[in-house]
């Protein structure tokens, strides 16, 4: 569980200068929406 957290906390990180960037650079969606995917891919693995 204290794992999770620290993904959590990682993933909401990630997405708060994931949202800086895409308004800098609308084409870094897709890679970001791609890095998403595997994160969600690894939690549920």
């Amino acid at each position: 569980m204290k794992n999770l957290k620290k993904t959590a906390s990682v993933f909401f990180g990630g997405l708060l200068v994931g949202i800086i960037v895409i308004s800098n650079h609308p084409t870094y969606l897709f890679l970001i929406a791609i890095s998403i995917f595997i994160v969600l891919y690894t939690i549920v693995k």
